[in-house]
C-alpha cells in the first residue's frame, strides 16, 4: 500500500506542468518524496539501532509520462542537469546499466531494477521519468533516499503492484547499495517513506518494529547547511560500516547497537572509539524517547549534544565548519542543546531551542559565516512521508 495524496502543494502543480510541457503530456503517475533529518540516532541503523528521524518539507518529485521521443526505451530527466540517458525496459537491468554506478540515473535505475525483479517493466516502455527536488544536495538531509523513494512510489502506482512503505524502502536501500554504491542503513528511505506529521519515527532497523513519537510543540527545531558538502559514496562510510561489522564480529554479537559497553574491553583498542559511539549513541535514542514522550527539552537537547560530542571525537565523521556551528548555536540562551545530523563529513546541524530563542540561533549560526561562507538555514517541520500526486 502507498499513502494517499493530500491537497497538492504548490511545488507538486508545478512540477507536474512542468513534466506536461517537456513530455508532451501529462503524467500517468507521478509521487512525492521528502527529504530528512535525523534528531538523534546516528550511524547506527545499519549497526541494527533504533533511529529517530523526522521527514522534512523538502521533497523530490517524480513523475512517469508517455514520451513519443522514447520509442521502446525509457528516457530519464531531471531539472538539475540536461543530460538524458535511455534506459530499455527490456533487457536484465545490472549495476552500470545505461549510467555510471553513482551517478543520479543509477538511483533511478536502481529503482527500477528492484520492480524488475518483481514484474514486468513493459509499461514503462515509451515513457519517460522526470525527476526533480528541492532537497539540498550533499547536505546530509537524504536526497538521494528521496529521489529513490519518489521514483519508487510513482512506477509503484504505474505497475501496479502492492509493496508497503517498509518494503519500498528496502528496495530502495537495495538500490542504492548495489547501484550507487552506498552500504547505508534503512534510516533515510524509511524515513522518507513512511514519516508523519508531528511526530518522530522511531524505527528498530534490527526487527523493522515501527513506533512513534511526538516532536515537541513546545520547541523549535532550527537546521542550518554548514555550507560543506558531504559525498558518502566517496569510502569513509563504508569504512566505518565495515569497522562496526568487524567489532561485532569481535565481541561475537549479530547487532553491534545491542552489546553492552562492557564489551569494549573485548576488543583491541583501534576498535573501541567506534564500537563506544554505535553503543552509548543506541542509550541516548532511548533516553531521547523517554524525553520526547516526556516533554523534556532540557534532557532531549543534553542528549543532543552528547551525541554530537561523540561523533565528533569517537566517530570521527564531523568537521570543523560543523564544530563551529555546533558550538556557536548550543551557547545561546534557551538553546537546549546542537548536534551534526546526516552522514557527516560536512552537511547540516540540528538544534533544538526554546521558541523565543530560535532567532537568536540562527543569528549565531550566522556569526561563524567566515568559517562557513556557504552556509545558509533550511526551514524544517516534522513532516509527511511519500505520497502518490498523480
Amino acid at each position: 500500500m502507498t499513502n494517499s495524496p493530500t491537497n497538492l502543494p504548490a511545488a507538486a502543480e508545478t512540477f507536474l506542468a512542468d513534466v506536461a510541457e517537456r513530455a508532451g503530456s501529462r503524467p500517468v503517475a507521478a509521487a512525492r518524496a521528502p527529504g530528512r533529518v535525523n534528531l538523534i540516532g546516528e550511524h547506527i541503523d545499519y549497526c541494527g539501532g533504533i533511529v529517530m528521524p523526522i521527514a522534512i518539507p523538502q521533497s523530490c518529485y517524480a513523475a512517469v509520462a508517455p514520451d513519443s521521443a522514447a520509442g521502446e526505451h525509457v528516457t530519464l530527466t531531471t531539472t538539475f542537469t540536461d543530460e538524458t540517458v535511455t534506459v530499455d525496459p527490456s533487457a536484465q537491468i545490472a549495476p552500470g546499466h545505461a549510467a555510471p554506478v553513482g551517478s543520479w540515473a543509477s538511483y533511478i535505475i536502481g529503482v527500477m531494477r528492484g520492480f524488475q525483479d518483481r514484474t514486468s517493466l513493459a509499461p514503462l516502455a515509451g515513457m519517460r521519468v522526470h525527476v526533480h527536488s528541492d532537497v539540498p544536495l550533499g547536505a546530509g538531509l537524504s536526497s538521494s533516499a528521496a529521489l529513490e523513494v519518489a521514483t519508487a512510489f510513482a512506477l509503484q502506482s504505474l505497475l501496479g503492484t502492492q509493496l508497503d512503505p517498509i518494503d519500498i524502502a528496502k528496495l530502495c536501500q537495495r538500490a542504492e547499495h548495489d547501484f550507487a554504491g552506498v552500504p547505508c542503513g534503512l534510516m533515510d528511505q524509511a524515513a522518507s517513506a513512511m514519516c508523519r506529521p508531528g511526530q518522530a519515527l522511531m524505527l528498530d532497523c534490527a526487527t523493522d518494529h515501527v513506533q512513534w513519537a511526538p516532536v515537541m510543540p513546545d520547541a523549535s527545531l532550527v537546521v542550518v547547511h554548514s555550507g560543506v558538502s558531504h559525498s558518502l559514496a566517496a569510502g569513509a562510510y563504508a569504512e566505518r560500516r565495515a569497522a562496526c561489522e568487524s567489532a561485532a564480529a569481535a565481541i561475537d554479537c549479530e547487532h553491534l547497537a545491542h552489546a553492552s559497553i562492557e564489551s569494549l574491553a573485548a576488543l583491541p583498542d583501534h576498535k573501541v572509539p567506534f564500537a563506544r559511539h554505535v553503543i552509548t549513541e543506541q542509550q541516548r535514542v532511548l533516553a531521547a524517547q523517554a524525553a520526547l514522550h516526556a516533554g523534556d527539552a532540557d534532557a532531549f537537547g543534553r542528549l543532543m549534544s552528547a551525541s554530537h560530542a561523540s561523533l565528533r571525537d569517537d566517530y570521527k565523521v564531523s568537521c570543523e565548519e560543523v564544530d563551529a556551528l555546533v558550538d556557536a548555536m548550543s551557547a545561546v540562551e534557551g538553546c537546549f542543546g546542537a548536534r551534526m545530523t546526516g552522514g557527516g563529513f560536512g552537511g547540516c546541524v540540528i538544534a533544538l531551542a526554546e521558541h523565543d530563542a530560535a532567532d537568536a540561533v540562527r543569528t549565531a549560526a550566522d556569526g561563524c559565516k567566515d568559517q562557513c561562507p556557504n552556509m545558509r538555514h533550511i526551514p524544517v517541520e516534522a513532516s509527511a512521508g511519500a505520497e502518490v500526486i498523480a
